[in-house]
Order: structure tokens, then sequence, then C-alpha cells
């Protein structure tokens, strides 16, 4: 699968781009200087693009899950309807659907490299709450639709806390690269913490977001927008923002001069969502390569 820091296309949704215009324009203007792409996705019904945006996993191969979020049960206004976004797109898309509910927010990808090898692989990050969603359908039989759409990639799954409704991994984890992620689990209850940490260390080299002082919005840090040219991460209008926005460029340092901070504090505040929740990413290129069907086969 390709993660965050080979994509090299950023689409938002209409209604972002209408509802919070100095913000979207904030954001847009730092994706021109860095000759992203972008763009907005037209006929969506909230702003949370990556929830029911297919899943990339080549250059045009994606994966699209049911998108039937049991937060949106009494709420139906807000839930878009893909099949008229996707026909709104120039982008031609071999896309795979699954019979599986899964919100896009609820699959981090990440990577890590075995020794003695040239090649990263993926591991995929999911909370439990997967299993609910799909409960109608056997455990066993969903980790196995599981690894047929994920090609056989490795799956962690963490605990959910189910005070958070959505049970999404993108405020959670972010893939740092070569085997490293970077979480903020002081914002979970200790016991589920403590489970979160225990699966995370099998495979990667955890690290801890350090901040002076955790605000109930804190997660909110860790999902920022990563393309392969450039890294945005949320600001909450608090202390601990320059803390948190000077651990994220020591952990990249291949992106020096390329990683910003957005005030997005309004939107997390009232709806609980940040900059990963709010796009949807691509990659067009392949990082520039030419790239052939085949290579994804």
């Amino acid at each position: 699968m390709i993660t965050e820091q080979h994509k090299d296309t950023v689409y938002f949704s209409n209604l972002f781009a209408r509802h919070y215009p100095e913000i979207y324009k904030e954001l847009s203007d730092i994706l021109s200087r860095h000759h992203v792409a972008h763009g907005a996705l037209m006929h969506t019904k909230d702003y949370w693009c990556r929830d029911y945006m297919p899943i990339q996993w080549g250059y045009k191969t994606y994966i699209q899950f049911r998108y039937e979020p049991d937060y949106l049960t009494d709420k139906p206004q807000y839930k878009t309807n893909i099949e008229p976004v996707l026909k709104a797109m120039r982008n031609r898309m071999n896309i795979t659907q699954s019979p599986l509910i899964i919100d896009g927010g609820n699959v981090v990808v990440c990577e890590v490299k075995e020794p003695y090898m040239k090649d990263w692989r993926p591991i995929i990050v999911m909370t439990e709450k997967l299993f609910q969603e799909n409960s109608q359908i056997e455990r066993e039989e969903v980790l196995a639709i599981l690894k047929e759409n994920f090609y056989g990639a490795e799956i962690v799954f963490l605990p959910w806390d189910k005070s958070d409704v959505c049970g999404h991994t993108d405020g959670i984890i972010h893939n740092v690269g070569d085997g490293k992620v970077l979480v903020n689990l002081n914002v979970y209850p200790l016991k589920i913490a403590r489970e979160m940490r225990r699966r995370l260390s099998k495979c990667f080299v955890v690290v801890d977001l350090k901040l002076s002082k955790y605000h109930h919005n804190s997660w909110a840090y860790i999902n920022m927008l990563q393309t392969r040219d450039v890294i945005i991460v949320p600001g909450l209008g608090l202390p601990t923002d320059r803390e948190a926005l000077e651990q994220i460029k020591e952990l990249h340092p291949s992106y020096e001069g390329r990683i910003y901070q957005v005030n997005i504090a309004p939107i997390v505040e009232k709806w609980g969502g940040a900059l990963n929740c709010l796009s949807w990413t691509m990659s067009e290129y392949v990082s520039g390569l030419e790239w052939l069907l085949e290579y994804d086969e």
C-alpha cells in the first residue's frame, strides 16, 4: 500500500472549502507553494472525506469499503453517497468493492523494514471497532476478507476506547517511516493506552508526543496532513502547539522547511476531526515514476 509520504495529490470536501474559506485558503496556499496538486470533491454531505473515499493500494488500484457509520444513523443528512462523488472525478481508478463496513480514518498504513531487506513492507493499524461494525459476519471471515482486500498485509488491531464513537486510528498513530510511529496515548485511559503500546511495540519503535499539558483535543496533533512534499500539523490555539510542531519537525528531518502548522481549533472543537480526517490523499504519479498496473499486482 502507498503510505502518506508517497502521496502527491490532496482533495477536500467542497463543503469544507465553502464553510471554512479562510482555513481552506491557508491550506491551499501552502500546498500551492510546494506545487502539490489539490482540489475539492463535489456532492459531499460532510467534511470528512477520508472516511468515505477509497483507499489507495497501488498506482490505480483502490479499495472501497462500505460507508455505513453507526454514529450517523440518526443523522442521515451527513452521510455521503460515494457514487456521485466518484463520478464527478476525472481520475481513472481500478476500485475493488469490499463487503466490509470500515471508515478510512480507521486505516493507517505504516511501514517497517526487515533486516537485510531493501524494501519496506506495509503494516495496517486499525481499532477493533471494525468487528462491531461488521458483527453480522463471523470474526474469522472478517479477517479473511481484510487479508484479501489488503493483499495479505499484516494488520495490527488496537483496543477500541468506546468513549470515541468513531473508533478511528488516525488520531492515535502517525507513520513516521522506517518502522517508527508517533503516538499520543496520554489522552486515553491508562489500561487502554498500555494495551495499545504493547501491541504497537511488537512491530514498531513507538515515539510518544510529549506535551507539557494534555488537552482533550491533543489527539489532533497526530491527525496531520502529509504528502510527499509537505506536512501540515493541526494547531489548537494552545501553548502546546509549538511543542507538538517542534517534535514533529525533529522526527521528519527530510521535510526541513516544509512542515507547517494551521490553526483549525474551531473545527476540532465543534466537529471532532482534524487535517487527516478533512483530506483525501492519493498518488497520481507514484513519486514521479512511470508505473504500470502490473506493478500493483
